[in-house]
């Protein structure tokens, strides 16, 4: 009997372990799947969390780039445009600097004609006109004024408000005002010729010095 009882002991204590051990590994598996879940869904949200940082630096940096290039391309056009202006500056300066010379070699040729009647400087000053406009430049007007260089021309000035003078300047100016209005038509030019000689010839008579 005892041994029996021994033996059922044995074999219960046996079955009780090894449904122990049974449970034990159905809880370790248990557990084991719910930790391989657990890795699992880390794991996928690491990716995730991962990927979107990646697009969001990838998209920063796109912006960044573009923003860049955008600097660079406006800073360039800028560079250009300063570029762009400074010779047309230097363009613009040449060309007033030209359209100075010209105008000035124009006048001293006229203020050499006024004085000497010579047509030669008359001739130089059409000519420097002409390259105004073949420049593209205001053309200067033509100013003749032998008028005032023979008022000046009088030791008394007094002398040029005479009556006599006064018409005699009213004649010249006339002619001079026609010469200047068309300054290359032949026949003022003879009649303001004409007229300066003869003026000049009836001051020197009236008023000898």
């Amino acid at each position: 009997m005892a041994e029996e009882s021994a033996e059922k002991a044995a074999v219960a204590e046996k079955s009780a372990r090894e449904e122990g051990d049974k449970k034990k590994k159905e809880a370790d598996s248990a557990a084991k799947v719910e930790a391989d879940k657990k890795a699992a869904e880390d794991k996928k949200k690491a990716e995730e969390e991962k990927k979107a940082k990646d697009k969001a630096e990838a998209e920063k940096k796109k912006v960044e780039e573009a923003k860049k290039k955008a600097d660079e391309e406006r800073k360039k056009k800028e560079s250009q445009a300063l570029v762009q202006k400074q010779k047309e500056a230097v363009e613009k300066a040449k060309k007033e600097e030209k359209h100075t010379k010209l105008v000035e070699k124009m006048n001293q040729a006229l203020d050499q004609f006024s004085v000497t009647l010579n047509k030669k400087h008359y001739d130089a000053a059409l000519q420097s006109r002409d390259e105004m406009k073949q420049a593209g430049f205001d053309v200067a007007e033509i100013k003749v004024h032998t008028m005032d260089i023979y008022k000046k021309s009088f030791t008394f000035p007094q002398i040029a408000h005479n009556d006599y003078a006064v018409e005699q300047f009213d004649t010249l100016a006339s002619a001079e005002q026609n010469l200047n209005a068309d300054p290359q038509n032949e026949s003022q030019m003879e009649a303001f010729l004409r007229t300066a000689d003869e003026v000049a010839g009836n001051l020197k008579d009236r008023y000898k010095e």
